[in-house]
């Protein structure tokens, strides 16, 4: 599996979504639905249709769309999952009721995580609803010994206070912490457990 996180998006930008990886990697997906590739996004995060009017534009019934609605997934046959931003809790509950694990991906799989899709990619994520008080929650993926902290650049999400207490959180825990700006992207290297930057067309070259 290929991991990238990424820091979300900034939904009062009128040009927001343009910025987005629905647009961004847009061109390499199509080649990639071309090549004969299964691709989805995980819209769990969000209210079932929410993200429809900026996926079906661009690739109509080419992807697979999984919401709260849809029934048995069959994970392992993705070659890119895109784990869309909202609401973490849901989006974990979603994920384990769709009995969703790494273990059980294809060995090459890439998936991408946004804001909240990136949070819970992790061994605990951060709950904040009115920014003043946090409270710490359980991820999914523990291996990456990491708190990913979204929305860096954007008050309406971030503040020095949520900073503080995630950084006191993960130095409790032995965790390390990435920071992602709004549309920042970086790449989990699992062998050398570091965050790197990458080429996402480069991503699909080896299987």
């Amino acid at each position: 599996m290929k991991l990238l996180f990424r820091g979300g998006l900034n939904k009062l930008d009128p040009d927001g979504w343009k910025k987005s990886y629905f647009y961004e990697y847009s061109e390499i997906v199509k080649k990639l639905i071309v090549k004969g590739r299964k691709i989805c996004f995980v819209t769990m995060a969000k209210p079932d249709h929410y993200f429809d009017k900026y996926i079906i534009p661009q690739f109509g019934e080419t992807v697979d769309t999984i919401g709260n609605g849809t029934k048995n997934v069959d994970w392992n046959k993705y070659d890119l999952i895109f784990l869309c931003g909202g609401d973490t809790i849901p989006l974990k509950e979603g994920l384990l009721k769709k009995k969703f694990s790494t273990d059980i991906l294809k060995k090459y799989a890439v998936v991408l995580g946004d804001s909240a899709g990136a949070m819970l990619m992790a061994p605990y994520f951060y709950d904040s609803p009115d920014r003043k008080s946090i409270n710490f929650i359980k991820g999914i993926y523990p291996d990456t010994k990491t708190i990913v902290i979204v929305h860096t650049n954007n008050p309406n999400y971030c503040n020095e206070f949520l900073i503080d207490k995630v950084e006191s959180f993960a130095k409790e825990k032995g965790l390390y912490v990435l920071k992602l700006k709004e549309n920042e992207t970086k790449l989990y290297d699992e062998r050398n457990k570091k965050f790197l930057d990458f080429n996402f067309e480069e991503l699909f070259n080896k299987d």
